[in-house]
């Protein structure tokens, strides 16, 4: 089946935003077939079957962040009758017009002029000065026991708002993913896109450039992003390890997490569970952070041989640098004598050319390996810190730490694109 292409929406149609996301579910509704539920196909399919207006609100709170709303700060000029719509919604099953909220949600969405009447009515038997801050007021309704949630009459039975809630987020967070290929990016880059600020070159789509080819993949996304967002709110013992996958670019973003689960549970002082995610992770610097900590607690010949056997199996400069400083202080605590490791042989190659009559070497260069099929550009760095670096040096008069480099301050940037 062919992948239908999408067209930015005019932003003088009222229903520019409509007409983006009815385009982004038929593509993906195609272009990703196989990797949808039933239940979600028809969940889209009776979304698209939809009055404009009812469709147009759905997309509008989904623009919006979070997934609770209240009633009275749902205007727009294109939807007239948003009762209507919002009816017409719940029907479909894509929102709730009575959600069962937590009192702290209730804080949230209330004003501080409302918290007053909340507080007044829950706590008779206090006095609230109509001044009262709203984080003073929040932490006088939220102290207590825990209670389940319910709806907003059942907090407050003459609350001045009403609220409805979006019940389809999982759904469209898919969605946005699959789409996307990230988390990263919204829906206001179609906005954003259609005033010129931003561009994006095209390329083909094909079977085989799809970012997911099982639905086991964007499980393991969308869970990467559930633990991510977790770990901002809790301690590191309390996050589930992610699972793998068989998918480079999901695995290098599951170590990247695994790698931050350790970095916090170090933060938190957990030394063993900070070792146990650094050792399942294969993030760059992983293997040094778990070092670090083993410095401190492990014998320091057991430190030795474990930095040792890193930096004969590790390659990235960088990484070299801080495995050969932990080897040198864990062997002299040992006693043992190691030396410095090597540095690693730099492959050179020699291009004889002429010199050129006006220009940079770059320019000559990059001119010589250009041909019918490969551009090739150089570009100019001014390296400031290089260059402060270098004079601090100069002012200290001590050795330089690194031997003079070719070309230094300039990098040559290669771009191959093949002619179509």
């Amino acid at each position: 089946m062919t992948t239908p292409s999408i067209t930015l929406a005019s932003l003088d149609d009222p229903f520019y935003y409509l007409r983006n996301m009815q385009q982004i579910i038929r593509f993906c509704l195609t272009r990703y077939g196989d990797l949808w539920l039933e239940s979600e196909r028809s969940q889209l399919a009776e979304l698209l079957a939809l009055s404009e207006p009812a469709q147009g609100l759905l997309v509008r709170l989904i623009m919006r962040k979070g997934h609770l709303f209240r009633l009275n700060k749902l205007v727009y000029a294109e939807i007239p009758n948003v009762t209507s719509a919002l009816h017409e919604l719940a029907g479909a099953g894509l929102v709730t017009l009575e959600p069962a909220l937590a009192l702290s949600e209730v804080c949230a969405l209330a004003r501080r002029e409302e918290c007053v009447q909340l507080a007044r009515h829950r706590h008779p038997e206090q006095t609230f000065a109509a001044s009262a801050r709203k984080q003073d007021l929040e932490e006088v309704l939220l102290t207590g026991p825990a209670q389940n949630p319910q709806p907003l009459a059942g907090w407050w039975p003459h609350a001045p708002f009403a609220v409805v809630a979006l019940s389809c987020t999982a759904l469209f967070t898919r969605l946005r993913l699959m789409f996307f290929g990230n988390l990263h990016q919204d829906w206001s880059e179609f906005v954003l896109t259609e005033l010129g600020l931003q561009c994006f070159e095209p390329v083909a789509l094909s079977e085989h450039s799809r970012p997911f080819q099982h639905r086991d993949e964007v499980n393991a996304m969308l869970a990467l992003f559930e633990l991510q967002e977790r770990m901002q709110d809790t301690c590191a013992q309390n996050v589930p390890l992610p699972a793998p996958v068989a998918c480079e670019w999901i695995e290098y973003r599951r170590h990247k997490l695994l790698f931050q689960l350790g970095r916090q549970a170090e933060r938190e002082g957990n030394t063993a569970l900070a070792l146990a995610h650094y050792e399942q992770s294969r993030h760059r610097e992983a293997r040094i952070r778990a070092l670090r900590l083993r410095e401190k607690c492990d014998d320091p010949a057991k430190v030795t041989a474990l930095a040792q056997q890193a930096l004969d199996e590790i390659t990235q400069p960088e990484a070299r640098i801080s495995l050969g400083r932990i080897l040198q202080r864990s062997a002299k605590k040992a006693g043992m004598v190691v030396p410095a490791p090597a540095s690693p042989a730099v492959p050179v190659s020699h291009l004889p050319l002429p010199k050129p009559d006006s220009g940079g070497v770059e320019a000559a260069v990059a001119a010589h390996l250009a041909n019918d099929q490969v551009r090739v550009f150089h570009q100019f760095c001014a390296g400031n810190p290089v260059l402060s670096g270098r004079g601090g040096i100069a002012r200290r008069r001590q050795p330089p730490l690194f031997p003079p480099l070719l070309l230094s301050w300039l990098f040559i940037q290669y771009f191959t694109k093949l002619s179509a």
